[in-house]
């Protein structure tokens, strides 16, 4: 403001904005309350507007980032952090958190569709949206092996499963419904789920390349005489690691023992890819022609002793050597450790029949099978001492028994197969007695002398089994070669004496 120096007055300029100020003040009187009503106006209508957005319920926002409808794979764990709830200010992006409540449940481990109710209250009036949320299984099972890391298939049986589990999220265990297939150098496994998905894996296996080896029992080469079956000796079947197939071998062919000639038997064994190891052997059964019975020539005594060897066959194996005499023995399995003696006596040039390998006469001669079981087990005996079987064969009590009316007819039946298959059964005509009540040597040694003088060809029976028995013998021989009588050995060829069958 300028004022006017001469007498102290405003000057005109001053004068007009003055005024000016003066005009506004009026306005501001007569505008104020406009002003005020409109601000009031303003407010009313903003409570207006909540009131009706509350009535309405426009106001509360519960808020679903993800959708009102879900999906969940089976095993997750249902996440619902993204629904909030808020107060919509009017007229703004601005809002106020609400306290939110979930109703209803979602069971993740579960295929289905689960409905949830989520509420908001505002100034005590609830507000509430859904969500639709399905649990959906769309992951494979999963397969788990069991391996052992020392674990080496076998080259015949293959590989033996260690085990495995399946497991899925919705169904559980699924390990019965896995299917294991074989294939060359390998085993795959594979499931489906209930919804469809398929899992699988492979295994791969390394299989034994050490072929096992067949080694037959006796070599691949065999020789016997007529049987009235045949008893393979049997076979072992291994590889380097010692595993043993025996059990798996495969035997093909059939031996006539009752017949001559030649047979082969085949020893196969097959794993489960078709590869194959073999063994053969060829088995002779030889039935040599026992031959026409003829008498020596000379005087001539057969020495037969039976029932050994016996603890005193040594002693009577020193005394026919001593005299250069040959003798036979028809022998038993009743004493194992003196089995020993059979080679002794063989080697020696005496001669080795059958008798009987239990002497018990009831199961011998209740069947034909039991009869040539146990003849058969004395043949294998002879041939496991001396590498030979024998043609010669002495009846358990003779030819002529009556312990064999067991079985009726029997002794007859019997007689004749053995003479079919190439034996020669002997009997005796000289008894030493030392069965039937003698107990010295004196007095067996002289039954045996009578019993021989005057014959030019005679059989005795003798026991080696019989401590008596067997002193008894050195006196025979002298007599004997005194008497110009010859002691060999029965052969094919010698008389049998055969006594008078009455069964």
């Amino acid at each position: 403001m300028c004022y006017n120096l001469t007498d102290n007055s405003l000057c005109t300029e001053d004068k007009n904005i003055l005024s000016v100020i003066d005009m506004n003040e009026a306005v501001k009187e007569k505008t104020a309350p406009l002003v005020i009503g409109a601000v009031i106006a303003v407010l009313v209508f903003l409570l207006l507007m909540c009131a009706v957005l509350y009535i309405t319920g426009d106001c509360v926002l519960i808020h679903m980032p993800q959708g009102e409808s879900l999906a969940v794979e089976c095993g997750e764990t249902y996440d619902d952090s993204d629904v909030k709830a808020y107060f919509k200010i009017p007229f703004t992006n601005m809002g106020l958190p609400l306290e939110l409540s979930r109703m209803g449940y979602v069971d993740s481990t579960r295929v289905g569709t689960y409905e949830l109710l989520y509420v908001a209250r505002f100034m005590g009036i609830p507000h509430s949206a859904k969500r639709t949320v399905t649990v959906v299984d769309t992951t494979a099972p999963e397969i788990v092996l069991k391996t052992d890391p020392d674990y080496q298939a076998d080259w015949l049986v293959g590989y033996v499963e260690e085990g495995y589990t399946a497991t899925d999220a919705a169904d559980g265990d699924l390990t019965e419904k896995v299917s294991a297939k074989r294939l060359d150098g390998a085993v795959e496994y594979t499931v489906t789920d209930e919804a469809g998905n398929k899992a699988s894996l492979r295994r791969e296996i390394e299989y034994q390349l050490n072929l096992p080896v067949i080694t037959l029992n006796g070599g691949e080469k065999l020789s016997l005489c007529a049987l009235p079956w045949y008893n393979d000796p049997g076979f072992t079947a291994t590889d380097a690691q010692g595993n043993d197939y025996a059990d798996y071998v495969k035997v093909e062919g059939q031996v006539d023992s009752a017949k001559a000639g030649d047979y082969e038997i085949v020893y196969s064994l097959e794993n489960g890819h078709g590869d194959t190891v073999t063994a053969k052997r060829t088995v002779t059964v030889d039935m040599d022609d026992c031959g026409e019975v003829c008498e020596p020539e000379e005087k001539t005594i057969y020495l037969t002793f039976d029932d050994g060897p016996g603890s005193y066959t040594d002693t009577l194996l020193d005394i026919l050597d001593a005299y250069g005499a040959k003798a036979t023995f028809f022998v038993t399995g009743a004493y194992p450790e003196y089995a020993r003696c059979i080679k002794r006596a063989h080697d020696a040039g005496h001669a080795i029949g059958v008798h009987t390998f239990t002497h018990w006469y009831g199961k011998i001669y209740s069947s034909e099978e039991n009869f040539f079981q146990d003849f058969l087990a004395v043949q294998n005996l002879i041939y496991e001492q001396t590498g030979e079987y024998t043609q010669l064969y002495r009846f358990p009590g003779g030819s002529s028994n009556t312990a064999s009316f067991v079985n009726y007819g029997i002794m007859t039946r019997l007689s004749q197969s053995l003479e079919d298959m190439g034996y020669r059964y002997f009997d005796w005509n000289v008894n030493s007695g030392d069965a039937d009540g003698l107990t010295g040597a004196g007095s067996v040694a002289n039954a045996i002398i009578r019993g021989c003088a005057g014959k030019n060809c005679a059989v005795v029976l003798q026991h080696d089994i019989k401590g008596f028995s067997v002193y008894a013998v050195e006196k025979v021989l002298q007599w004997g070669q005194e008497n110009g009588y010859s002691f060999k050995a029965l052969d094919t060829t010698s008389p049998g004496m055969h006594h008078q069958i009455v069964n």
